[in-house]
């Protein structure tokens, strides 16, 4: 994500937002004071673009993220088991104990508790590109090193020679 434009005028300020998907989308905050207020922010929100830090949709709700991000994202991806077993837990513990909250401020909390435990030293999804497409492999399906196995003949030779094997 980085800003295309970022502009202030009188008393709130503006950035156009292009994400890395090719999408562009315009933000606009009001409600300052002062233009010097306003300025103070837009840079404030330019600083945080540049440091990876800017939440372009800081008004989602956990409940509405989890059920887009389930649905919308992990569906695709995973099995119908753990589709359920992920389900389960959204609905069953995530969404009833933080899902009035905002994402923006549960997400800063824990990146911020992990940065203040120097657990991480920087936010580790940060450039992270999910392949769209893996290659699923059968659920307990084998593949045979044909040039490793026995054909019939060394397998019944093998049967033979072991009754003459000493013990």
């Amino acid at each position: 994500m980085r800003c295309l434009y970022a502009g202030s005028r009188s008393k709130y300020e503006n950035c156009k937002l292009k994400f890395s998907d090719g999408t562009t989308t315009t933000q606009q905050k009001s409600g300052f004071q002062t233009k010097k207020e306003a300025n103070k922010a837009r840079d404030t929100a330019i600083a945080q673009l540049y440091a990876g830090t800017y939440v372009a949709y800081g008004k989602v709700k956990v409940a509405k993220y989890m059920t887009y991000w389930l649905e919308e994202v992990m569906k695709k991806r995973i099995t119908y088991d753990s589709y359920h077993g992920y389900r389960n837990v959204v609905n069953n513990y995530i969404i009833p104990q933080i899902g009035n909250k905002y994402m923006e401020t549960v997400m800063g909390t824990a990146m911020q508790y992990a940065r203040n435990k120097n657990i991480i030293c920087a936010d580790p999804t940060e450039d992270v590109r999910l392949p769209k497409n893996v290659k699923k492999k059968k659920f307990r399906e084998r593949e045979i090193d044909v040039a490793r196995t026995l054909t019939e003949e060394q397998v019944e030779c093998l049967s033979i020679c072991r009754f003459y094997l000493p013990s």
